[in-house]
């Protein structure tokens, strides 16, 4: 009983981080028209908001995989870059362990927000160039989608495992 307790808590936490995507790329979607709208030092504000955003994206989808590889593969990359590995290990099938939890093509376009995500940490906020986040905000509604689909077949997987 034990077991299937922890396997519907993991797939509410990550129902949990899947609606806090939903409500993320729905702030982001808006977000280019606003910054067109601003100029000079508004604007960098819109600016380094949209750049926030972006993070948290990345970040919730990552919370996912770190809840994964902490219950059922057992283990968390621990290296200088694991952020790297840990979304690498989530397109891998694990013997008697579990499915790919997403598609390589899924993980490529996360790569981007990866990528991102360590530019962010490693500048100040008013560094960030409009033209360099435009591009991502836009891939933003294919990229989640894909990433849902991904989510719920995995979702499927752990409800067959808990049942």
């Amino acid at each position: 009983m034990r077991d299937k307790d922890r396997i519907l808590t993991l797939v509410s936490e990550i129902n949990d981080e899947l609606c806090n995507i939903e409500s993320i790329a729905k702030s982001l979607v808006l977000l280019p028209e606003k910054i067109k709208k601003f100029k000079d030092g508004d604007r960098k504000y819109m600016v380094e908001s949209a750049g926030l955003e972006l993070y948290n994206f990345y970040v919730a989808c990552e919370r996912i995989f770190r809840k994964i590889a902490g219950e059922i593969n057992g283990w968390l990359p621990s290296a200088m870059d694991w952020h790297m590995r840990l979304l690498n290990i989530m397109t891998l099938e694990i013997e008697d362990r579990r499915p790919p939890v997403i598609r390589k093509e899924t993980a490529k376009k996360l790569a981007e927000y990866l990528k991102f995500r360590h530019l962010l940490m490693n500048i100040y906020g008013f560094e960030l160039q409009a033209e360099r986040i435009l591009p991502l905000i836009k891939k933003i509604p294919e990229t989640k989608k894909e990433f849902r689909k991904d989510m719920e077949e995995f979702l499927e997987f752990l409800k067959s495992i808990a049942a």
